[in-house]
């Protein structure tokens, strides 16, 4: 078979097995898609889509004057809360405040923008970095995502509140893309094309700075690290390097410069700002931590997976041989550190880790930074067993030879094939298991979709919003929740309108106050 022929016949193998791969993660998809059918607002979505709402009511759907007041939000909260433009914008414009019935797409927002980015950055660096071009980008990046998707922290958080899903998981979703569209942007030769893209990604920079600090302090390392290696390296296209980085920082000095930011730190966390020392070790201790307990045998599945995959992509695609992946040891103590900066912003404001939508982009970070040091280590271990065999044949190591592959494709997705049946089984074993099922968020979905939770809970929310609407009354009372799916359950409002979100809740709807009490069992 020639050379061709076996490139075609890899690319179908890998196609295969891509479409698989989709498939198991549209299953994963499923039940987490149709349960945010059953989705409503809470606390934070009224808190900060309110005066968008009000206006948008004022107006009488003038759906300018949303946008005007989002705008306008944006600068009160500089000055009075924080100093996250961009995200105080999505806020702001959170679906309910439209109309309650489209708060169902915030699920589908969160969920699109971290599978369209993963796949386009998977996409991306395999094919830029590892020069492949098979279809083994559909199977890596399904892999990670079902691993994202189904052992987040908080699913509930980083997926079906909006307020908190747009603000970590959709900030961390376009970092990836930030940095898949640079990577692209670096082999583009036609000069007005690269232009453009620059510019392009020098705002993608400026919004990505407007988001939490967490996925903006990972971003602004990488982007400094990368910084410092195409000056050093004088490469020809360090522009599309440089300056979107440049434009994080500056994004980065607008967004912690906000005298926002200390008016919060005042109200909400008085006293609890922790030192520079103390925060270095703890976010080190928390880092080890998340890294024991996020890596359970899912995980480990997943490595499992991908390892077979990338030592023949590596092996097939000629990069093993061209590029050395030397110092493993300390890619892996780099990529440690990094997880461990993620810790520090809430650890130095607020003394903790933070809840659990920090949780969840922290995860998504990890996943994918197992993935990158899994490539790196096969990587370095291919390269030195090349020059290894180059030294016994008294050749060149850059001498480009054929491959000599220990699986043909055609075997690596069989064995990859029969590591996700292997997966398929423990996760169909799980759902048997109550406390493993709740702690799989597909699992639990499809549970309160199938028990008809979900469908009870929705029809409580809607019960609740017509007594909100037909009262008469200024003072409101309506009966709590009761038996509220685990991946929609955020919380509930209070029996008192001493705090804020029974107070926004009541600024929604018109109302003096709107309290909450317990229906007899």
């Amino acid at each position: 078979m020639g050379v061709q022929s076996k490139q075609q016949a890899h690319r179908t193998d890998f196609l295969v097995l891509g479409i698989g791969s989709v498939c198991v993660l549209c299953l994963v998809l499923l039940p987490l898609l149709v349960i945010s059918v059953f989705n409503h607002s809470y606390a934070d979505d009224w808190h900060y889509g309110v005066w968008a709402h009000l206006a948008l009511q004022q107006s009488q759907g003038n759906v300018l004057a949303a946008i005007a007041e989002a705008l306008r939000q944006v600068s009160v909260a500089w000055f009075d809360w924080q100093g996250t433009y961009s995200a105080i914008f999505l806020m702001a414009l959170q679906p309910g405040v439209f109309s309650e019935s489209a708060y169902v797409i915030s699920a589908w927002i969160a969920l699109a923008l971290l599978v369209g980015c993963t796949f386009y950055f998977v996409r991306t660096t395999m094919q830029i970095c590892l020069h492949d071009y098979s279809y083994a980008w559909l199977s890596v990046a399904s892999v990670l995502l079902i691993a994202q998707l189904l052992l987040q922290p908080s699913p509930v958080e980083g997926i079906f509140w909006y307020n908190s899903a747009i603000y970590y998981t959709g900030y961390h979703a376009l970092m990836l893309l930030l940095i898949g569209f640079i990577i692209r942007t670096m082999t583009i030769e036609k000069l007005w094309v690269f232009i453009v893209r620059v510019c392009v990604a020098t705002l993608l920079a400026l919004f990505v700075a407007g988001g939490n600090f967490v996925t903006l302090l990972v971003a602004l390392e990488l982007g400094m690290s990368a910084t410092i290696a195409v000056i050093v390296k004088r490469h020809g296209k360090m522009a599309c390097v440089v300056i979107p980085t440049i434009a994080l920082i500056l994004g980065a000095i607008v967004s912690f410069s906000a005298p926002g930011n200390e008016v919060r730190q005042q109200v909400q966390f008085p006293n609890t700002k922790l030192g520079v020392l103390d925060t270095i070790v703890q976010s080190t201790g928390a880092s080890l931590h998340g890294l024991m307990d996020w890596v359970d045998g899912f995980v480990v599945i997943m490595l499992l997976f991908l390892l077979p995959l990338f030592v023949y992509v590596l092996r097939q695609s000629g990069i093993a041989q061209k590029f050395s992946f030397s110092q493993p040891g300390w890619v892996s103590i780099a990529s440690m550190a990094l997880f461990a900066s993620s810790f520090t912003p809430t650890l130095y404001s607020m003394g903790t880790v933070g809840p659990g939508r920090v949780q969840n982009c922290r995860f998504d970070l990890l996943v994918v930074l197992l993935a990158v040091n899994l490539v790196w280590w096969i990587g370095w271990v291919l390269h030195k067993r090349l020059i290894e065999a180059a030294t016994l044949q008294d050749i060149s190591v850059d001498m480009p030879v054929q491959p000599q592959l220990l699986f043909s494709a055609r075997k690596v997705a069989h064995i990859c094939a029969g590591i996700g049946l292997v997966f398929t089984v423990i996760l169909s074993a799980s759902y048997a298991h109550a406390a493993s099922r709740e702690k799989l968020s597909s699992l639990s979905a499809f549970h309160s979709i199938v028990t008809g939770q979900a469908q009870s809970y929705d029809r409580q929310v809607s019960n609740r919003i017509y007594l909100i609407e037909t009262s008469h009354e200024q003072e409101v009372t309506v009966p709590f929740y009761r038996n509220v799916p685990h991946v929609l359950l955020m919380g509930d409002i209070r029996d008192n309108m001493d705090n804020y979100i029974n107070y926004r809740l009541a600024q929604w709807y018109g109302k003096k106050s709107i309290i909450g009490y317990s229906l007899q069992s």
